[in-house]
């Protein structure tokens, strides 16, 4: 997730204009500074005293400031790092497409010369309007950014494309807009979750995984410019058109899916917590307590494929393997081992107090060096990518 950057949300007279609290909210608690425009239209859908509140700075409704005050459009557009339109109204980027400047925003938009990002919504008529789809080709066509509006149900009543995206497309367009894409025309294949082996069809056998390092390291790839194929037992929202998401729960499962998919992947990065052994007879239906004898259950377990070591011993010149190592003693001397046995570049070492915690500590071990670093998961997802990158 972005932190510590300047950015501009110009807020247009579209329904959705209530949405755009959360997206700022969001920003704010992440340490970014946000200073909110809005147009005349958007006011009247929303106070501006929200978004004052929210940014803890005050609103710009107006081109022209107090006589005291720099000129909004080019101390803004000098000061701040990216500009968000948002939600972008066929109105506002027919002006941004043609360069008309009449109002604080869309003076703003053409005299910022850094990011932009254009997130439209609008009733599905005026989004599939020619006029409006060749005016969004324009801005494309001169480096602006545009996510495209989901389909659903919209304010109007009627189902079809022109709904506001979720939160999370949102976010994580905007941190794209600052992202190095030196992962673009990349493949990365990553798995994510703890896989489950079923005693019967209610039972299972798995761990404390909670996919979230799995899905930094997604969110970090995708702000790069990669494809990413995710395989998870967890269901997650498919945030962009680059992401393909294959969901699995057992580790069998886990291992075909992955076997399909890594010859034509760039990364390997085997982030799930994979059981090292499954049921060797699953029993169908529900084991009933009166079936068993002295209230006692005996399982005998069969041990899992290995995916990590299958994939290490086919791997080609050019692929990168990158696994983790969950140890709770002699951590670093188990991940070495690991990272021979597994044909590894990277091995990402850590310890238990790791599941579930948004920060943790790890220890990223290649052939030659082992590198400590403690930081929220999203920050690790970057660092582990920087060391990935010295390894294409």
């Amino acid at each position: 997730m972005i932190t510590k950057k300047k950015i501009i949300i110009g807020i247009c007279g579209g329904i959705a204009a209530y949405k755009v609290a959360s997206i700022v909210n969001n920003l704010i608690k992440n340490n970014n500074q946000v200073q909110v425009v809005m147009t005349k239209a958007a006011t009247q859908l929303v106070n501006p005293n929200t978004f004052r509140a929210l940014s803890r700075l005050p609103v710009i409704t107006e081109l022209f400031a107090d006589s005291d005050e720099p000129v909004p459009h080019i101390s803004l557009a000098d000061e701040y790092d990216a500009l968000v339109v948002i939600p972008a109204t066929a109105n506002m980027i027919a002006k941004a497409a043609h360069g008309i400047a009449d109002d604080a925003l869309s003076t703003l938009i053409v005299s910022f010369h850094k990011p932009v990002l254009f997130v439209p919504a609008m009733n599905t008529k005026m989004w599939d309007n020619p006029i409006v789809r060749r005016n969004v080709d324009i801005l494309r066509q001169n480096n602006y950014s545009v996510l495209e509006p989901e389909s659903g149900y919209l304010a109007c009543g009627t189902y079809g494309a022109g709904r506001l995206p979720d939160d999370s497309r949102i976010l994580l367009s905007i941190n794209n807009l600052f992202s190095q894409k030196d992962l673009t025309g990349k493949m990365i294949l990553i798995t994510s979750g703890g896989t489950r082996e079923y005693i019967d069809d209610v039972r299972f056998i798995s761990n404390a995984s909670s996919g979230k390092m799995g899905l930094a390291l997604v969110q970090e790839a995708l702000s790069r410019g990669a494809r990413v194929v995710l395989v998870s037992t967890i269901p997650v929202a498919v945030v962009s058109d680059q992401l393909t998401v294959l969901n699995v729960t057992t580790a069998d499962e886990m291992f075909r899916v992955v076997d399909e998919q890594f010859s034509a992947c760039d990364v390997f990065i085997a982030a799930a917590a994979v059981a090292d052994f499954k049921i060797k007879n699953v029993v169908e239906g529900k084991i009933k307590k009166d079936q068993l004898l002295d209230g006692t259950m005996n399982l005998t377990l069969i041990p899992n494929p290995d995916i990590l070591k299958n994939m290490g011993e086919k791997k080609a010149v050019s692929q990168v393997l990158v696994g983790f190592c969950l140890e709770s003693c002699d951590l670093i001397t188990n991940a070495y081992k690991k990272l021979e046995a597994k044909h590894c570049d990277l091995i990402i070492a850590n310890s238990p107090e790791a599941i579930g915690a948004e920060c943790s500590e790890i220890v990223i071990l290649t052939g030659s060096s082992s590198d400590k670093y403690h930081a929220d998961k999203q920050e690790l997802a970057k660092i582990i990518f920087d060391q990935i990158i010295n390894k294409l």
